[in-house]
């Protein structure tokens, strides 16, 4: 019997599961187990573990086996830090994730040593070390009703959190959301007072963030916007950088691309398309320093940005190729918008060639576009090694050769798809 059958007849009998985790006495070996059964098996204790480690980031080894059987009965969710239950994983070092501000509510009318962020502008989604008392990561919802005044407080809240190291900043206006988990948010058209726009860059030049997403509005719109970014760039070991539904002049484009390259600590950088900085970007080879970078088509936030999210590559592949040659990605996503067959092809195989790569999402594919042929293709022009590259595509199996990874498996829709088939690798180097 292999380890997969014996973790399903073990789950299915949840006495014989009891009985043997009681001689378990490290999270960690739990966690395994667990992980090799099939959840439907698994009872709701063990489904809210498993739910315990992946979306709150708790460690095993703080759930087990100081968190015993009767403290998980139930899908806890962010009741781990209300439930008197679950007391010893309060003092937990870590950070944990909050989609919704009801759920931050409850947490703090039992944890009063966390910071009222709510009080002064600081949302989920939210990361809060609460052993700490401490936000991690918060959205900003920039609001059209805001005064000079709002944002004074919320510059020198910013100020003094040295632990909050990660902003969203949302500047399109929320016209009402649907209670999703996630919550959905539907955007207005009524606009953040450009006005105070050099008031929220002073605070965050104040700030001590070194991780910035920034969605819609007009920030970047003028000179002094793009220099006010530029500053934040060269001013502190900025992370990572996320620019959504934001508009940068030809003349802007390509200083800041510039200051983008010039950012060496820099290592996670995501652009949605538009008509001038991402080519601007992508016009020399990518930054050694890089390691994550991500192209995507931006959802519209109001009817004033119809104009930037309908950008793309429009047809110039060749971009993304030059750019990628020797870079030293370790992961690489791409909206393959406006992109025929051979280009995506290029790019595949630029891609796959770089020596570091451990992940490649290529998306939004044009509808007929034949994965197994053109993976066939790019296989055969990449060959140099002797690891194996797998790929599943529209149930057919492929094998070869490859330098870079040993598995490789893209979900494809294909002429499935009444719209666009979907491209997706994923590496997993197991050597």
């Amino acid at each position: 019997m292999t380890s997969a059958q014996s973790a399903v007849v073990i789950a299915s009998k949840p006495e014989l599961l009891r009985t043997i985790v009681s001689f378990i006495a490290c999270g960690t070996t739990l966690h395994a187990l667990l992980d090799a059964c099939d959840r439907k098996d698994l009872d709701a204790t063990w489904r809210s573990f498993l739910r315990l480690v992946a979306e709150w980031s708790l460690p095993p080894t703080d759930l087990w086996p100081v968190l015993q059987y009767d403290a998980m009965r139930h899908e806890l969710g962010h009741r781990v830090w209300t439930d008197s239950d679950t007391q010893s994983l309060w003092g937990s070092d870590i950070d944990t994730y909050f989609r919704c501000n009801k759920t931050i509510d409850a947490m703090r009318r039992v944890h009063k040593n966390v910071v009222d962020g709510i009080s002064v502008g600081w949302m989920a989604p939210a990361t809060i070390n609460i052993a700490r008392g401490v936000w991690t990561s918060c959205t900003l919802y920039l609001q059209a009703k805001a005064t000079a005044l709002d944002i004074a407080r919320l510059a020198a809240a910013l100020a003094s959190a040295s632990a909050l190291r990660a902003v969203s900043v949302i500047a399109p206006q929320v016209r009402y959301t649907i209670e999703t988990n996630p919550p959905m948010h539907v955007f207005g058209d009524v606009l953040f007072p450009p006005s105070l726009e050099p008031a929220v860059w002073r605070a965050l030049l104040q700030s001590h963030v070194v991780d910035l997403r920034l969605v819609g509005g007009s920030f970047l719109a003028t000179s002094d916007g793009v220099k006010r970014l530029i500053q934040w760039l060269s001013t502190r070991p900025v992370m990572r950088l996320h620019l959504s539904d934001v508009h940068v002049s030809a003349i802007d484009a390509a200083a800041l691309a510039t200051a983008l390259r010039n950012c060496t600590t820099l290592r996670e950088l995501e652009l949605g398309y538009d008509k001038d900085l991402v080519p601007a970007f992508l016009s020399q080879p990518l930054p050694r320093h890089l390691r994550r970078l991500r192209l995507f088509k931006s959802e519209p936030t109001s009817p004033h940005s119809r104009d930037i999210t309908m950008a793309d590559l429009d047809g110039r592949g060749s971009l993304v190729v030059d750019a990628v040659a020797f870079a030293h990605l370790t992961h690489f996503s791409m909206d393959a918008s406006n992109l025929d067959a051979t280009d995506i092809v290029l790019i595949s195989t630029a891609a796959l060639k770089l020596p570091r790569l451990s992940h490649l999402n290529i998306s939004k594919t044009p509808r007929g576009f034949s994965a197994t042929a053109s993976l066939n293709n790019t296989m055969e022009m990449t060959v140099h090694s002797t690891k194996t590259l797998t790929t599943t595509a529209l149930g057919d199996s492929i094998s070869r050769p490859y330098a870079a990874a040993t598995h490789l498996d893209p979900a494809v829709n294909g002429p499935l798809d009444a719209t666009a088939s979907l491209l997706n690798y994923c590496l997993h180097d197991y050597a």
